[in-house]
């Protein structure tokens, strides 16, 4: 009976041992599993800030391999293949990622960020604006999540989105994003007007020119809204406005000052309102060139001459002064010195009096200024 309680005895010692030893061989192997993953993901890192995407994708696959508890090394794994062009591949790998039942709340929010971003060079915004909006409240991804929001929303047309998005994060004071903001405004009062809600869109246009009150737009449409109804003296007063204000930027809406003040018989005060602008900003060539041609069209060439001379400055366009010289030599009859000058110039290949507006994005070209550019409606912000 003894000798069977003793067997037993170190039988089941030699079990525990046995058990022990597998035990400890088993966390040690995942330990050095662990460690050789650590070290194929810092090499991975390397490879990377040295744009050797080969063998930092080798290193990765490795990491993984090695450790399949390396999420980082995963999520990068991702990252670089989508860098690299293959997005259905890096699409997998993140949205493998979101199904993992382990997955933390920090690496979720990542594999999130990473899907939206593989889905947006895809350019399927949609899916990824689906993704973008689930880290929104994140304090790091939220913040980078932004410009593509706003950017899906403006593929839209969805400005008053836009708009709650920039409120909800606090940016709608933000200087980066004030001109932007004042543009979802205009963009919203013309979708107004387009409806036939000229008094919202009137009031969405004012609440643009309080955001940024340098902005040419809603004035230009204020104006526009304004002589659809026969009004055009407030139409005149809201452009005048604005020329006084930002003599810079009140070329965009000479032409339209200079027609009504035509249709209304009074012409003289345009020449008044160049004159004004220039006297306040003598650099300012576009109102130069203006006041210019409107003296030379009522013959008065002498005059057209001395203006150009009285304010040339270093700082401006010496092309466009020359050109508008020509314009007075042939208006004047001295054809061969007019033609001269031109030839010089290129005429052809010089927009003076009204400005070519070019989409920054596609490169459309109009002589009418333009904050959506008609063909690849893009923004633009460059107004």
């Amino acid at each position: 009976m003894e000798s069977s309680v003793n067997y037993q005895f170190w039988l089941l010692l030699a079990l525990i041992l046995v058990g022990g030893a597998l035990i400890y061989a088993y966390f040690f192997r995942r330990k050095e599993d662990s460690r050789s993953g650590d070290n194929s993901y810092l090499k991975a890192l390397q490879f990377l800030t040295e744009n050797d995407y080969r063998r930092a994708v080798e290193k990765l696959k490795e990491a993984v391999r090695q450790d399949s508890g390396n999420l980082e090394a995963y999520n990068k794994l991702g990252d670089v293949l989508r860098e690299q062009g293959l997005l259905n591949n890096a699409i997998r790998i993140h949205k493998d990622l979101t199904l993992r039942a382990t997955i933390k709340p920090d690496a979720l929010i990542k594999a999130y960020f990473s899907l939206g971003l593989d889905y947006w060079k895809a350019k399927k915004y949609e899916k990824a604006e689906t993704f973008f909006s689930k880290v929104t409240s994140d304090p790091l991804y939220g913040l980078k999540v932004i410009p593509y929001l706003l950017k899906y929303f403006e593929l839209n047309e969805d400005y008053g989105k836009a708009i709650d998005l920039l409120k909800e994060k606090g940016l709608q004071k933000a200087e980066k994003y004030k001109h932007r903001l004042a543009l979802y405004k205009v963009l919203l009062g013309l979708q107004a007007q387009q409806q036939g809600e000229a008094k919202n869109a009137r009031i969405l246009y004012r609440e643009a020119i309080k955001i940024d009150s340098g902005f040419a737009a809603p004035y230009l449409y204020i104006g526009d809204s304004y002589l659809a109804e026969g009004k055009s003296d407030e139409a005149i007063k809201f452009w005048t406005e604005f020329c006084q204000k930002n003599p810079s930027k009140a070329y965009m809406l000479f032409p339209r000052l200079e027609k009504a003040w035509y249709e209304k018989g009074k012409f003289t005060k345009i020449e008044e309102l160049y004159a004004s602008i220039l006297k306040n900003d003598p650099k300012n060539v576009h109102a130069l060139l203006a006041l210019s041609k409107i003296l030379r069209k009522k013959g008065e060439f002498d005059n057209a001459a001395s203006i150009l001379q009285e304010y040339i400055h270093p700082d401006m366009d010496q092309e466009l002064i020359e050109f508008e010289e020509a314009n007075i030599l042939f208006d004047q009859g001295r054809f061969e010195d007019a033609g001269e000058k031109a030839l010089k110039l290129l005429n052809e290949k010089i927009s003076y009096y009204a400005p070519v507006y070019k989409c920054p994005a596609c490169g459309h070209v109009s002589d009418e200024p333009f904050w959506k550019c008609p063909e690849c409606k893009a923004l633009n912000l460059e107004l």
